[in-house]
Order: C-alpha cells, then sequence, then structure tokens
C-alpha cells in the first residue's frame, strides 16, 4: 500500500488490503499495523493486532518479534499492566533484583511500579503483549503518523525528545545486581504449568494463569489443554467477545453465518461480542489461551466442581448450565462438564 504525501511515496505497511481471515490475527496477512521501521539494521518487527478499548484502555495486544542479542533496558512503569506470553524462543528477565530464563509457553506478568528488563536469548522469539492502561503502541503510531503525514524532521534531536518523552516510564540508569534464580523463584513469571487452579474436565484442563484482582478486577487470563474431539461454544448474547490465542495444535472455529475455519498454532481468534462461535480441537495437546474472559470464571467453574462432587443432576441440563453461568457469573461459554 502505498501512500502519497508531498510528492513523496511513503511504504505503509499497514493492515494489508486482503486478509484471508476477519476473525484472525496473525504476521501473515491479518494486522492492525506492522512497524518495521524501529529496528534499524536488525531484523525484528512489532504486529500490531488490536486498540485499546474501554474505560480502562485494555486489551491492546501486539507481537513483538526479537532476535539473539536484543534488550529492553531495566524500567518500570508507574501505570499500566503488561502480559507477555513467550510464544516462542527464551528470555532472560531481570525483576526485582532476581533473573531467571522464561521459555515458551510462560507468561510474565508486570504489575505497574515493578521493575523490569529482558534479554532475548533466540532468534525469532516471539513476545506475545496484553496491555491495560498503558497504550503501548501509542509512541510508534504517533511516528507513522509523523512520518507519513506531518512534514517533520525526525532526525531533529528536539523532534526525537518529543516523541521519546513517556510521563509514567522510568528508565532505571544505575547499577542493579541480580542473583541467577529458577523461574519459579519469581513469582511475576507463570510457567508454563502454573495455575491459581485447575479445574479437569472431559477432555479439557482449564487453568487460570492470571487472576482477577491482578487485573483490577475487569477481567482473568486463562490456558485450556484440550484433547482432540473436545468442543466449547459462546452464546450470542455474549457481551464480551472471545480473544484466543492460540499457542499449540489446531482448531477449528465456527462463527454463527460463516463456514468454518482452521487456525493452526501462533494464529489469534477474535470474535466480537453477539456472535456465537463453535470452537472444536483437532488434535491431542491443543492449548490456546483466553484473553476475553471477563465473567467471573474463575468463581463459576468453583460452583460446577462443587456440583460435579454432589453428583448433580443439573449438569445434565445444558439450558439450566447457560442460566447458572450466564446470571450469577456472567459467562457465556459453554462445554460438556461431566
Amino acid at each position: 500500500m502505498q501512500i502519497r504525501n508531498q510528492g513523496t511515496d511513503f511504504t505503509q505497511h499497514d493492515r494489508p488490503d486482503y486478509c484471508e481471515q476477519p476473525f484472525v490475527f496473525n504476521h501473515d496477512n491479518s494486522y492492525l499495523a506492522k512497524f518495521d521501521e524501529y529496528t534499524l539494521d536488525r531484523p525484528g518487527y512489532v504486529a500490531w493486532f488490536s486498540h485499546p478499548a474501554g474505560p480502562l484502555q485494555s486489551g491492546e495486544m501486539s507481537d513483538t518479534v526479537y532476535y539473539k542479542g536484543d534488550t529492553v533496558s531495566y524500567h518500570e512503569h508507574n501505570h499500566g499492566i503488561e502480559v507477555f506470553l513467550i510464544d516462542a524462543g527464551r528470555v532472560m528477565v531481570y525483576m526485582r533484583g532476581k533473573k531467571a530464563e522464561a521459555a515458551a509457553g510462560d507468561i510474565v506478568f508486570v504489575p505497574p511500579f515493578v521493575s523490569h528488563g529482558f534479554d532475548y536469548l533466540e532468534d525469532e522469539t516471539v513476545w506475545r503483549e496484553w496491555f491495560a492502561h498503558i497504550r503501548m503502541n501509542e509512541g510508534m503510531l504517533k511516528e507513522r503518523r509523523l512520518r507519513t503525514f506531518g512534514n517533520v524532521d525526525l532526525d531533529d534531536p528536539s523532534v526525537k525528545q518529543k516523541l521519546a518523552r513517556h510521563k509514567d516510564h522510568t528508565k532505571l540508569t544505575f547499577v542493579t545486581e541480580f542473583d541467577r534464580v529458577d523461574k519459579d523463584q519469581m513469582p511475576f513469571i507463570r510457567s508454563y504449568d502454573f495455575a491459581y487452579d485447575t479445574f479437569r474436565f472431559p477432555g479439557v484442563e482449564m487453568l487460570q494463569k492470571i487472576a482477577r484482582h491482578e487485573l483490577d478486577g475487569e477481567s482473568e487470563i486463562w490456558q485450556y489443554r484440550m484433547d482432540k474431539g473436545f468442543s466449547m461454544e459462546w452464546s450470542k448474547w455474549n457481551p464480551h467477545g472471545v480473544v484466543l490465542a492460540l499457542f499449540s495444535g489446531s482448531m477449528e472455529v465456527t462463527v454463527a453465518g460463516q463456514e468454518p475455519f482452521i487456525v493452526k498454532a501462533h494464529d489469534i481468534v477474535n470474535i466480537p461480542s453477539y456472535l456465537s462461535c463453535r470452537i472444536e480441537a483437532l488434535e491431542n495437546n491443543t492449548v490456546t489461551f483466553d484473553y476475553a474472559c471477563k465473567g467471573l470464571q474463575f468463581r463459576a467453574l468453583e460452583h460446577v466442581r462443587a456440583l460435579q462432587n454432589e453428583g448433580s443432576a443439573l449438569l445434565d441440563d445444558k439450558e439450566a448450565v447457560c442460566e447458572l453461568l450466564e446470571d450469577t457469573y456472567d459467562v457465556y461459554s459453554y462445554w460438556k462438564m461431566h
């Protein structure tokens, strides 16, 4: 896509003219913008998938692809929550006097006022990012707009200083010593097997990775480990939408009024609110992360587990289960529960 501005052609890596599947984000052909002009001679880039939304400006998602030797210096934020899923690769994480290596499938959770820095240990490390309260990609978007439409000299030091200004960002320039520890000794690293609790149903394990109290009471982040043939559906009355980041395996996805389509590992499924949809795992060890769980799912699953333990006949009645989940817990998904 070319944009002409004041007689000069500017190549813009914004959303492609054609997206193969409008309900899927990936690096190939479905993103809002792709930033690669900030990595100089290095091959990394940022694929930006979704805007922050709502009063808490949450749900912004992007992937940054790093290469061995890339680093993020030690810093902290006064506002904002960052959730980093290592979708591929390995990372050395520096936080609060400790350092540990995290690998694919691990999550690094960064709340405000927690200093952090990273060294990327492998080429093509995919750093899957979820943000709230911070509008993390706004600086790159602002520079893109100026570069394309602003007629300003981006090499001017005063312009660069204005672009780099970030009131909530504190770069820590002093030398800090870090003790090398196992990642399980760093509470802000949520290893692949970490869970506040794991709920088991036929064909699936559901692990809560980030709890509601850690996301300002707005949502929860879950990991689902699915066997081949497991299916899950969302009601057309779901006001929250569905955002599933597929880590491994493959799924068939059906959205109301659309032909089914297949998603593969590393794709993000993004279904708007008030559209019914269904997923089915096509192979064993299909693992996805749920980023749009705004209902009280942890509380709901504790209730369902209690009903299981009682041998309650209610779990045989799909309509009754959906009514319980929707009316009591604001949860609009359904799956086989016993």
